[in-house]
């Protein structure tokens, strides 16, 4: 049997004071509450101060489903572009798309309407920006400081536009007319400013470098003030100030590019692509809805490329065709808008060249999933190597190297003696792409599979050579370049550090893949922790590993990642948005020309 439970200890007879003055609670004795004036401060020759309990208030707004808005971190996207599934299909949808979004993301706007039907354009918008779809933006108050909008103001003037090129000098003039443009393009100069000062942080002995967390809350919080007001108006903007819209959606595309955040990218784009399908006459005829088409095939490019490394050997070959649609490419070219010309065939280029070389390299489950076969890419490469015939024809002779391209030797990859240079750093970047672009294009690792052996002795040496010739004319124009101009040139576009990567893969010289090692570890010691929103470090151990291989007489032409994590989580409070510790890595014997791959460790950051 069970014994009743003791009984509860009785309350101490202690009473608190819940009304003591002011002396005795600095005292922390108890007030025997007398009045005027209590008995210690009767004692002591002191005014006795009453004290009275005080409320104060927070003035916070609520979202839809959170009753107090929480301490803000980082915008967590939910799509605000309305779905017209049923409510109970969202999530499944949403997943299926994120994995969708995963995987590709095209290029080509498909369906650009060249005259559209007013009616149907409005329909269109209120369709876009349903009320139903903002209900999961998070609000955030009480941020607004004209101190801190001036200074990033002037940041914006003094190095973002730098970074962003001649598109943005336009924004300026439209920049007073709307909050939430105003709100966007403050949010990305604080974002440069935290990720360009760094700070860091010891754990358990060890020194971490993260972004500015000042300048991060600042423009996590001018980044969450601008959805908010644009989700709110986005079905009046939309339909009449699509440039302003556009403007403000291709700055969030900029700023999800900055922070490593594919999901949010992926919805800020399909937004971006509606509008243009519903809107390209209106904006074709404008010169800054022209330059915010370039900025925004420039970005998306950038972000694939980006996406590329390091992810998945399968997620590679699934890549779909990256070409502009005609409409698009008319576009471009009424603006001259050269350099996403050029870096749309170079994006083509390195994927047709990675699926070929996986096909070539992997397991018999690779042509399965590969978007085209490895005649196909060969044929689709020449195509894409007059398009870059086309792109030179066109250049300004401003615009080509100040010397004489010289032939290096045949076969070696040959020591860089003398920099190239160039009348402007536009000009040697975009020469950069050529020659990277013309890298890809080369498929000499291909013919010991697809050849004859009377093939081999010719070819592959006349392509090699092709390769090496290519990669010591980057190089120079690298030499040429200054790391840290880099740095804060390369911020919105793809970098000479990604760059590199994917050329060392591509050209099985060990002095190159030296020289790039070098180039890197001048990075390190320098403290740029990434170029190109690419990170530096995990680049650095990528190259070491391919080093390391050669070294041992094994060439490596593809490296990637055992399991895809979709690209990261972002770099919110990080340098890296993908946190991994091996690569899987392909290639050949040097001595027998067999086929190998194997996991092998690293670690990161």
């Amino acid at each position: 049997m069970y014994r009743p439970a003791p009984p509860r200890p009785k309350k101490t007879s202690i009473v608190r004071s819940r009304t003591g003055c002011k002396l005795c609670r600095q005292r922390r004795v108890k007030c025997d509450e007398t009045k005027p004036s209590c008995g210690a401060c009767t004692r002591a020759g002191k005014t006795c101060e009453e004290v009275s309990p005080s409320f104060s208030f927070n003035n916070q707004t609520a979202s839809a489903h959170r009753p107090v808005s929480k301490p803000l971190q980082h915008v967590r996207w939910q799509p605000f572009y309305k779905s017209t599934l049923p409510p109970s299909s969202l999530g499944h949808e949403a997943s299926r798309e994120t994995r969708k979004l995963k995987q590709r993301i095209p290029l080509s706007v498909c369906n650009a309407q060249t005259h559209e039907d007013p009616d149907r354009v409005a329909d269109e918008l209120r369709r876009l920006a349903s009320a139903e779809s903002f209900l999961h933006i998070d609000t955030v108050i009480d941020f607004k400081s004209v101190e801190s909008e001036q200074f990033y103001l002037n940041y914006w003037e003094s190095s973002c536009i730098d970074a962003l090129g001649r598109l943005f000098h336009g924004i300026n003039s439209i920049l007073h007319k709307d909050d939430a443009l105003k709100h966007s393009l403050l949010a990305l100069a604080a974002c440069n400013v935290s990720r360009s000062s760094p700070e860091g942080l010891t754990n358990k002995g060890r020194l971490i470098i993260l972004p500015n967390r000042t300048h991060q809350l600042s423009s996590q919080r001018y980044y969450s003030s601008a959805v908010g007001e644009t989700a709110r108006t986005l079905q009046a903007k939309a339909a009449s100030s699509p440039l302003t819209t556009l403007a403000i959606l291709v700055l969030f595309c900029f700023m999800e590019t900055a922070m490593g955040n594919f999901r949010g990218f992926g919805w800020h784009c399909q937004g971006i692509a509606q509008i243009i399908d519903l809107q390209l006459s209106r904006l074709s005829k404008d010169a800054l809805g022209k330059e915010l088409i370039a900025a925004w095939l420039a970005s998306r490019l950038h972000m694939w490329w980006r996406r590329m490394y390091f992810t998945t050997f399968a997620l590679q070959l699934s890549q779909r065709s990256l070409s502009v649609s005609p409409e698009l490419t008319q576009v471009l070219r009424t603006i001259d808008a050269q350099k996403t010309l050029l870096v749309s065939i170079l994006c083509e280029s390195h994927r047709l060249n990675t699926i070929a070389t996986l096909q070539i390299l992997s397991d018999t489950c690779a042509p399965s999933l590969a978007a085209c076969t490895v005649d196909e890419c060969i044929s689709s490469l020449k195509a894409e190597g007059k398009k870059l015939d086309e792109w030179h024809s066109r250049l300004d002779p401003s615009q080509l190297p100040l010397d004489v391209l010289p032939q290096p030797p045949h076969g070696r990859f040959s020591e860089i003696a003398h920099p190239l240079f160039f009348r402007s750093y536009e000009a040697a970047i975009n020469y950069a792409y050529y020659s990277a672009a013309r890298i890809m294009q080369c498929t000499e690792m291909l013919y010991p599979i697809l050849e004859s052996d009377e093939d081999q002795e010719t070819r592959p040496r006349e392509d090699q050579a092709v390769t090496t010739s290519w990669m010591t004319i980057l190089f120079r124009i690298v030499a040429g370049l200054d790391i840290i101009g880099c740095t804060r040139k390369n911020t919105y576009s793809i970098g000479i550090a990604s760059l590199l990567l994917a050329c060392v893969l591509k050209c099985d010289d060990l002095t190159c893949g030296w020289q790039v090692q070098n180039w890197l570890q001048k990075c390190v010691d320098l403290a740029i922790l990434e170029e190109g929103s690419f990170p530096i470090a995990q680049t650095l151990g990528a190259v070491r590993i391919i080093n390391e291989e050669r070294v041992a007489g094994r060439d490596v032409y593809a490296i990637g990642l055992a399991e895809d994590d979709g690209g990261g989580s972002g770099k919110y409070s990080s340098y890296n948005s993908q946190r991994f510790r091996d690569f899987v890595i392909l290639g050949r014997m040097r001595v027998d020309g067999s086929i190998y791959s194997k996991n092998i460790g690293m670690g990161s950051g």
